[in-house]
């Protein structure tokens, strides 16, 4: 793992992370995570790892 990480930390702020949920309805993962950790899982029908994953 330590191949893929990088001494190059940007130092500005994220940009915000909106969405929608499956259902359709908004998401503000800043907002949500005010309180409490949110997991964000991304999940793409062409992605392999991730049909192995989360088999459908």
């Amino acid at each position: 793992m330590d191949f893929w990480r990088t001494k190059d930390m940007p130092l500005e702020q994220a940009a915000p992370i909106a969405g929608q949920s499956v259902d359709g309805a908004p998401l503000d993962v800043m907002a949500m995570s005010d309180e409490q950790p949110v997991i964000v899982y991304f999940w793409a029908t062409w992605c392999g790892a991730c049909k192995f994953v989360s088999q459908l």
